[in-house]
């Protein structure tokens, strides 16, 4: 398949999502409470510091392995199923005193319930990198349309039994456990649990993988900054209403992020074809090809500065009045970025 082809399907898989989270938004927006997502976007901010080291640049390190068999497939799924192993364990572990830190003793069951989405991703990393790496993109875009919309339906309907966050946990299980299951069953791999001798083959490409990975480990513990400061300095109120202005301010990062999902859609295919042309390409044209796809991507993050409070209300409702002021002050951090 060509790279255009690639990024033709990789992108309307990308759009799709696109409007499926606006969906979600408009519908959750009018059901479930501002403050239950604000508790939602806690436990999120949490993951977007997990997700790096989730990764910890494994599909690159794979992505640059020119030949790759059933052993190779291995290492990288041992590797990936220890890293989530030890990330679940973590988050096990830090529950409880996260649930004290916030005051809210159901916050435990919140990151539990993370703690196992952390463990199906780590087991369908690997899966998902193989159809990356064989630029199966038409599949991986039909795979996240079911996946996602299977979990906003569910998600919906948990919310409308007045689930609150458990829907969008839910939600979110739903949508990366499909996304799973789908990814074996086209895969249909044969893996098998590596030693530390077989590891070791690979050593080069996983230090080139991990080194990638530091900038997103930096850019994932920034990006969940913010909103544990806003929920520190503005949450106001006892039990769950202290997290309402993070709910405002969360559900406001969620909407004008949205652009930013077409972009990673379009760089996923040019990562795999680059990297595919060796070492010295990849570091070559990487950063150029990527500044090109944020630059006519982020144009539309603009449109927030002007019109974000307006948008925001008339997508989620009358309740979210502060969110849209949220999303105008966002609207010029993504400018920035551009």
């Amino acid at each position: 398949m060509s790279a255009v082809r690639s990024g033709l399907f990789s992108l309307s898989g990308a759009i799709y999502k696109v409007l499926i989270g606006l969906a979600g938004l408009a519908i959750f927006g009018r059901i479930i409470p501002v403050d239950q997502h604000g508790i939602y976007e806690f436990v999120l901010a949490i993951h977007t510091i997990v997700l790096p080291f989730l990764d910890f640049g494994l599909l690159p390190a794979y992505l640059k392995i020119d030949k790759v068999d059933k052993e190779v497939d291995s290492v990288f799924f041992t590797l990936n199923v220890i890293i989530g192993i030890f990330l679940a364990v973590i988050l096990v572990v830090l529950a409880p005193a996260i649930a004290y830190w916030q005051e809210l003793p159901e916050m435990n069951y919140y990151i539990l319930a993370y703690a196992f989405i952390v463990m199906v991703i780590s087991i369908g990393s690997q899966p998902s990198s193989q159809l990356i790496k064989q630029k199966r993109f038409k599949e991986i875009a039909i795979i996240d349309i079911v996946a996602s919309s299977i979990a906003l339906i569910l998600g919906v309907v948990f919310a409308m039994w007045e689930w609150a966050v458990w829907a969008l946990l839910l939600r979110f299980i739903i949508d990366v456990f499909v996304k799973t299951c789908m990814q074996f069953l086209r895969v249909k791999p044969k893996y098998y649990w590596v030693d530390l001798e077989t590891i070791k083959k690979y050593w080069k490409s996983i230090v080139f993988g991990a080194e990638i990975s530091i900038n997103r480990i930096i850019s994932g513990l920034t990006n969940a900054t913010d909103r544990f400061l806003v929920k520190e300095f503005y949450g106001q109120g006892v039990s769950t209403e202290q997290f309402t202005v993070l709910g405002q301010y969360g559900k406001a990062a969620n909407v004008t992020s949205k652009a930013d999902l077409i972009r990673n859609a379009l760089t996923t295919p040019a990562l795999s074809y680059l990297t595919a042309l060796g070492t010295e390409h990849s570091r070559k044209y990487y950063f150029p090809v990527t500044q090109l796809f944020f630059f006519a991507t982020g144009l539309p993050i603009l449109f927030f500065v002007v019109y974000g409070d307006f948008f925001v209300v008339l997508l989620m409702g009358k309740n979210w009045e502060q969110a849209g002021q949220f999303a105008r002050f966002l609207g010029f951090y993504g400018a920035g970025l551009v």
